[in-house]
């Protein structure tokens, strides 16, 4: 089958897959006085980290992602100016990102394709592995995404 991902979902790909370097990503903070308010992040670095959690016939995948990010631009009405707001940043940083990756993979799922490569995983991983079994419970299988992520402070403060 032949699927288009665009925009964050290739982004979303590159983070389950391999280590990242670089990368943007536009994080919607919601509305504020009757206005939208986003960030705009830069990735410094991401590191995905995969754990098969069931042997039987429908795996369970538990995904752990550290980030590093960095804020490149951000609306005007939104401050973070002590670390509780720092934190609190992250935060829902955090939570985006883990909304994007579940619904990401919950698509691909559907659509009964495997970008991200569970399905190779599972057969490095586990020494009787039946591909037509995987495949078979493949969009049925539990996923848990866990993200932690590092706001770096840079640049002036006026």
């Amino acid at each position: 089958m032949i699927a288009v991902a665009k925009g964050a979902e290739m982004l979303y790909l590159k983070l389950l897959s391999e280590r990242t370097r670089a990368g943007m990503l536009l994080v919607s903070l919601g509305e504020k006085e009757g206005e939208d308010q986003f960030l705009l992040l830069r990735i410094l670095n991401s590191r995905p980290s995969w754990t098969l959690r069931t042997n039987g016939p429908a795996p369970s995948f538990k995904i752990a992602l550290q980030m590093t990010v960095g804020i490149k631009s951000i609306s005007e009405s939104v401050s973070i100016e002590d670390a509780s707001q720092a934190e609190q940043m992250e935060r829902t940083i955090e939570r985006f990102i883990q909304t994007g990756l579940s619904d990401f993979i919950a698509k691909c799922q559907k659509l009964r394709i495997d970008p991200a490569g569970f399905g190779d995983y599972a057969r490095t991983h586990r020494r009787h592995w039946d591909r037509e079994a995987f495949y078979a419970s493949y969009p049925s299988m539990k996923t848990e995404v866990r993200v932690r992520a590092k706001l770096m402070q840079s640049g002036t403060i006026d």
